[in-house]
């Protein structure tokens, strides 16, 4: 299981998994045995492709380079609600067939940022909108954020994960808007300036 796979599996709530009937957790490799309790393993990708199926969520947290191949895959079996770090795909024209096939389907797909789940980031935000709450920061004007991982991802992630800009810049955007208390679309739609 990658690192961004650990974040959200360690994120998982144990009231979530335990709503579940079951949860399937799928990597190739095979160092992580039990996860957790009631979430169940498999190292066998044939195994994940037909369970597929059977599935009322999947979230596809492994390398950026894999994440269309498993969009493809999710969205054919018909999987109800699919959550996927970004980016969901470097490319347009996937993103308008997978809108297209969700949409015919009942399909729900989230683009999801799992820096606001890592623990260093969490208590971090924590603190400023504990600051806020209590009036002890003026309204910001200017942000300057520079983002740094704990360490640097191995580099064969680095190689393929589409640079700096595409890999981790959208991460500064997503911790602005949480530190200053806005949901994405709040912020998307914030008068610039304001």
């Amino acid at each position: 299981l990658g690192r961004i796979g650990r974040v959200y599996l360690a994120a998982l709530d144990d009231d979530v998994v335990a709503s579940f009937d079951g949860m399937l957790l799928y990597t190739p490799r095979s160092q992580l045995e039990h996860p957790r309790p009631g979430v169940a393993i498999t190292h066998d990708e044939a195994s994940m492709l037909a369970a597929l199926a059977h599935l009322s969520h999947v979230i596809i947290a492994s390398a950026t380079t894999t994440h269309a191949v498993w969009m493809d895959r999710v969205v054919a079996a018909g999987v109800r609600n699919v959550y996927v770090e970004k980016p969901a795909s470097g490319v347009a024209e996937n993103i308008n067939r997978w809108s297209r096939e969700a949409e015919a389907k009942g399909i729900r797909i989230f683009v999801g940022f799992q820096r606001p789940l890592h623990p260093d980031v969490a208590q971090a935000l924590d603190e400023v909108r504990h600051l806020r709450a209590a009036g002890e920061l003026t309204p910001a004007h200017t942000l300057e954020l520079e983002t740094r991982d704990a360490a640097p991802p191995p580099l064969a992630y680095a190689a393929a994960s589409g640079g700096i800009v595409m890999d981790m810049s959208t991460h500064d955007w997503h911790e602005a808007a949480a530190a200053l208390g806005l949901g994405l679309e709040d912020w998307a739609r914030a008068p610039a300036g304001g």
